[in-house]
């Protein structure tokens, strides 16, 4: 493990001193245009600072904030703007929400991230939990887009006082927009309008559509460019070989059947992932259904805990288990170049039985030493790491203990680790 974690590690130091660095520019206090290289981090939060090379070749790079740079970009693919904004910070989930559908405003710095610039542009500002859109036009200086959920103390009811809440929403956005960016739209058109990307990003391109101005013609939908061949979504068809362990902790002091059993076990599924669109499409979450069967016969020696010369029990134990495993979690990718890269990922296993039995026998026919129990599987974790080269990949996968003893004094643990072996199909 440690040599594949630092494997891990020089690899992504590789990649990233490979392919980070690309072509863009950074305007001044002074509006001084510096043609340059930076560091894309495909940031998914705003960012204050950025790092960059006046060459790609030269060795230390240089840093610049929001205090010296007014604005700055990758080259056919992003732009930040720094601006002087009143901003609200509201939270919309649900834990989260204020009670009040005011804004509470805080003058502030930051860059906005440019989604659309035209005759009217939208800016969008990310940090954490807080996303709020900002907009401008020709007319009218920067403003953020007002949208507040709010928890709303419902009073009285039925002439009692109520002392539960309920969740309203404060759109002034719509309001805005249909004052300040609107171009032949009535007010219903207003009233389904939602608060989110893709939503706002069509309003913008297609008012900017819309107007037929010069500006508004050669607008530049950075939301679209950034799109533009990012995948999103992979689907693989996968198989493994996994050496699976069941260790059986038998609480009787008589008759005692502890034992272990191991068998190779195949497993088949289908692996489904979403890249996040962030991070150069380092992240993402996986799924991973997987049908698997356990079956397994083992004569084993044990002892009956009397006293005597005859306290030896010779047992079979026969052990049938088969279930769905259904894994969900988070993938890390280490990009060596474009057509190969390394990959960890961590998820929480989900089980589904379809039934099974433990049963043990035993030579001498003692009906106290036989016995009979059904399987009832909890769900446990897993961790993995793999190679993906285009469409194929490998995974060393382990899945950590999980329980499917039936009754609470007994203990069946069952592991596995094994190699898993992929085709992407989309």
């Amino acid at each position: 493990m440690k040599k594949l974690s630092l494997l891990l590690l020089i690899c992504c130091c590789q990649t990233f001193a490979q392919i980070s660095f690309e072509k863009g520019y950074f305007i001044n206090n002074a509006g001084q245009r510096t043609e340059c290289y930076i560091e894309n981090i495909d940031w998914r939060n705003n960012p204050t600072t950025f790092n960059y090379k006046l060459n790609q070749g030269d060795g230390e790079a240089k840093t610049e904030n929001i205090m010296g740079v007014s604005e700055f970009g990758i080259d056919n693919q992003s732009m930040y703007k720094r601006f002087e904004v009143r901003i609200e910070r509201s939270q919309n989930t649900t834990n989260q929400l204020q009670k009040s559908k005011s804004p509470i405003w805080k003058n502030e710095t930051l860059f906005l991230h440019a989604l659309v610039i035209g005759e009217a542009s939208l800016y969008n500002y990310l940090d954490g939990n807080t996303n709020k859109y900002f907009y401008e036009t020709k007319k009218n200086p920067i403003e953020q887009l007002v949208y507040i959920r709010y928890l709303e103390d419902s009073g009285m009811k039925d002439g009692l006082n109520s002392y539960s809440e309920s969740i309203q929403q404060n759109n002034q956005f719509r309001q805005q927009l249909l004052n300040n960016v609107n171009c032949g739209l009535t007010e219903n058109d207003f009233k389904s309008l939602d608060y989110n990307r893709n939503t706002l990003v069509k309003h913008f391109a297609a008012y900017n559509a819309c107007l037929g101005t010069a500006d508004a013609k050669s607008a530049t939908n950075y939301d679209a460019v950034s799109r533009k061949d990012r995948e999103t979504f992979a689907l693989r068809v996968q198989t493994g070989i996994y050496n699976a362990k069941v260790s059986i902790s038998d609480p009787q002091n008589f008759y005692d059947k502890s034992t272990d059993l191991s068998q190779m076990v195949f497993k088949a599924g289908l692996e489904a992932e979403y890249i996040l669109p962030f991070n150069k499409g380092s992240w993402s979450l996986i799924v991973n259904p997987t049908y698997q069967k356990f079956s397994s016969t083992k004569n084993f020696l044990g002892f009956s805990g009397f006293p005597g010369p005859n306290n030896q029990i010779f047992y079979t134990v026969k052990m049938d288990y088969s279930s769905i495993e259904i894994p969900f979690g988070v993938r890390r990718y280490f990009y060596i170049n474009s057509a190969s890269r390394l990959f960890v990922n961590a998820t929480y296993v989900i089980d589904l039985s379809n039934g099974g039995s433990l049963e043990f026998t035993n030579t001498q026919g003692l009906m106290n030493a036989a016995d009979k129990m059904g399987i009832s599987s909890r769900n446990n974790f897993a961790i993995g790491a793999g190679y993906s080269y285009k469409r194929f990949s490998g995974e060393l996968k382990y899945n950590f203990t999980r329980q499917l003893s039936e009754r609470i004094s007994w203990d069946i643990g069952y592991s596995s680790v094994g190699l898993n072996l992929g085709f992407k199909l989309l």
